[in-house]
């Protein structure tokens, strides 16, 4: 069934716009489009919009808005986008008709992350016309809500109002001028009490909210203010905060985490940072002397020791991880609770005394924690989902390595393993090399498997570390030599060597590590590229019928994935007629 908000009571006044929250004007003379637009481009924003109708383009649904407040919302969110032209097909999931005066004025597909129009039409900055434009932000959550009657992250508040926190936080973090240290055990309770008592699930006066379209620049105001002011920040999983205004229709704020910004200058007012908006709240007493007096216990530093963490181990205190973590200025513990906790002496530098190690484990994931004289230096994590929890010390010459395994990526048709090999002085840890040792992947046309047969660390003149791999390709070719599932498998090696390199301190090669230090080393093979080449040339007759055939695939996405098939297993051959041909027949389908 059609669903039309407001059609019961409205319904006769839906086009001349007459009730109270539909566009009113003193004057007599009826707006046009012509009067509102320059060289036929019509300026959403600035023309006298009687109704918009959303349809959804899977249901057949329908709602019309044409409450004054949710129009300009609307037309407010498309034109606070920035746009480009793109040749990506983008699926469109709802059409917005714009109605002026009761007659269609334009139509606007949707799509998660694009639009397309059925006229010109200028959006903020941008002027759209016929074609796909992508939009820099994700707008498909927002018309589906709109589409129920709700604005999400409204650009209009109207005041006087209120908002309602989401009742149960996943994370609580504390922050401190830009210190999210924790030192004393009792901060912690407190900050958790704090937020769940006084925070969570409680309503706030809203001063001003204010929407930021751009992430980078949201971002580096609250980062900005992160530094300058007290904070806590708060994750709110599939989070919603929802607003009460003087607007008569439905708003609500999208809030995974909220950093809550304490405003010294203004005594009582906070600012609060959500993933889109900006809002300034005031609060009552009992909550500044709470968010004080989390503040204000955690005043007296103090940097725990070796022997005090095995204390809080031994007695399990609640959260107790969460605030060795934060005492240590690291990463939280993500995994379960350690179930065994060991301590060792370990020489990393060959000269003055030994670090002593904690080792924290969970049956999945390891942590160690390096100290030096009693002085926290480090930690490093290995394992994680099937990697192992086990880790070795390699030498060569007066170099100390600490080597482990590390799950990367785990999903599906995803597996990801990687070996990280660190060093440690007294400033710190460093990653030296981070390889796949273990990778399978599933992409939608095809697959492919990298596992490390051998990893030998070498002692010359040079420092080397040589990985020798097996590496498997799955095409999907349907083939009359094909698996059960279509797939044809070629198999090939691959060896790869790392070389230290003294000036930097790290092993390199001819793969380039990225930003975060972690190489990854493409499936190719000389071997894997001969052997599809050979197929290629022997089964190229059947491979021209498979690609003659995708003329006649009624379904679109059976087309693509034979296209996308063949390209996969066409892009590991060599360069050859066969190889140009069959690219040139899938080009014309």
């Amino acid at each position: 069934m059609k669903r039309i908000f407001l059609a019961a009571l409205i319904g006769l006044m839906l086009f001349t716009a007459c009730d109270r929250n539909t566009k009113q004007t003193d004057s007599k003379v009826e707006p046009t489009m012509t009067a509102n637009s320059q060289d036929d481009v019509i300026i959403l924003e600035d023309i006298e919009i009687s109704s918009i109708k959303i349809k959804n383009l899977s249901t057949k649904d329908e709602t019309i808005l044409i409450k004054e407040g949710i129009i300009r919302e609307f037309c407010g969110l498309l034109a606070g986008m920035k746009y480009k032209k793109t040749d990506e097909q983008w699926g469109m999931t709802h059409e917005a008709e714009i109605f002026i005066n009761g007659e269609s004025a334009l139509k606007i597909s949707l799509a998660e992350r694009a639009i397309s129009v059925s006229r010109k039409v200028r959006l903020g900055d941008t002027v759209v016309e016929k074609g796909i434009y992508e939009a820099d932000e994700w707008i498909g959550r927002h018309i589906g809500k709109f589409f129920e009657g709700t604005v999400l992250d409204p650009q209009h508040i109207e005041v006087p109002a209120e908002l309602t926190m989401p009742e149960e936080s996943s994370r609580v973090e504390l922050s401190d001028m830009g210190s999210s240290k924790i030192n004393q055990y009792e901060v912690q309770t407190k900050l958790l009490d704090f937020v769940k008592l006084n925070f969570s699930g409680q309503k706030f006066e809203i001063v001003e909210g204010k929407r930021v379209f751009n992430y980078d620049t949201i971002e580096k105001q609250r980062l900005d203010m992160l530094k300058k002011y007290r904070a806590i920040i708060i994750e709110y999983p599939d989070g919603y905060v929802s607003v009460e205004s003087g607007n008569e229709y439905n708003e609500i704020i999208s809030a995974p985490y909220v950093t809550l910004i304490e405003l010294s200058e203004k005594p009582g007012n906070y600012q609060l940072f959500t993933e889109k908006m900006i809002i300034d709240i005031k609060a009552q007493e009992q909550f500044v002397n709470g968010f004080d007096n989390v503040f204000n216990e955690n005043k007296v530093l103090k940097a725990l020791k070796p022997d005090e963490v095995e204390v809080l181990y031994n007695e399990k205190r609640p959260y107790y991880m969460e605030y060795i973590s934060k005492n240590l200025g690291i990463e939280s513990w993500h995994g379960r609770e350690p179930q065994e906790l060991e301590t060792r002496k370990l020489n990393l530098d060959n000269k003055g005394e030994p670090y002593e190690v904690l080792e924290f484990y969970n049956g999945f994931d390891l942590r160690l924690l390096f100290f030096k004289a009693e002085k926290f230096v480090d930690y490093i994590d290995f394992g994680g989902r099937q990697a192992g929890t086990e880790y070795r010390m390699e030498k060569v010459g007066d170099k100390i390595f600490i080597a482990g395994k590390r799950c990367r990526g785990y999903g599906t048709g995803e597996a990801r393993y990687f070996e990280d090999w660190y060093i440690l002085n007294d400033q710190g840890k460093k990653l030296v090399i981070s390889f796949p040792y273990d990778v399978f992947s599933q992409p939608p046309y095809g697959g492919y498997t990298l596992k490390a047969k051998s990893i030998k660390l070498t002692n010359g003149d040079d420092a080397n570390l040589t990985v020798d791999y097996s590496v498997t390709k799955y095409y999907l070719l349907n083939l009359e030599n094909a698996d059960e599932y279509g797939h044809i498998k070629v198999e090939g090696t691959k060896k790869v060597v790392f070389k230290w390199d003294d000036e930097k301190s790290v092993f390199v090669s001819e793969y380039v590590p990225d930003e975060m230090g972690i190489t990854e080393i493409p499936p190719e093979s000389k071997k894997i590229t001969e052997k599809s080449t050979l197929i290629l040339t022997e089964k190229y007759k059947q491979l021209t019928e498979i690609v003659e055939s995708i003329g006649d695939e009624s379904n679109i996405n059976g087309k693509e994935n034979m296209k996308g098939s063949l390209e996969y297993f066409l892009n590991d051959c060599e360069d050859c007629k066969e190889k140009s041909e069959l690219l040139k027949l899938i080009r014309n389908y």
